[in-house]
């Protein structure tokens, strides 16, 4: 006879849990994936709006354009650093829902200071050292 007592706590606690890192893994990078997007979304916002209050020579220079997309890379690469965190932490057995949150928080804030200081760098020292 099922009870309150012996119920599960939640769906997630019927299911049995992945057995291999490489399950493991695959759950979690792709539920990061679905995330990225706001990511990305939200570093757009951060490097576009500055740039279109640049002087308009801003973006005929070559280097603009170049550090632009070496932040886009970085920014690309740096979040793996989410879904990596996350993966070994629930392969030594810590689960919860929080670490995924405050990981894509805190990184996310961490890439805008980045780019917010890119940008800074770029639009604010003159322009004289762009070609």
């Amino acid at each position: 006879m099922d009870t309150l007592f012996n119920k599960p706590a939640s769906p997630v606690a019927e299911q049995a849990p992945p057995k291999s890192l490489l399950e493991i893994a695959k759950i979690i990078f792709l539920s990061w994936e679905k995330l990225r997007i706001g990511y990305l979304a939200i570093l757009i916002l951060i490097t576009l709006v500055p740039s279109l209050l640049a002087p308009s020579e801003v973006w005929y220079s070559v280097r603009f354009w170049v550090r632009l997309a070496e932040g886009a890379v970085l920014a690309n690469i740096c979040y793996f650093a989410g879904p990596i965190i996350e993966t070994y932490w629930t392969w030594l057995g810590f689960r919860g829902s929080w670490l995924r949150i405050v990981l894509f928080i805190v990184g996310t804030l961490f890439a805008c200071l980045l780019a917010l200081g890119v940008m800074a760098t770029l639009l604010l020292h003159g322009m004289d050292h762009l070609d």
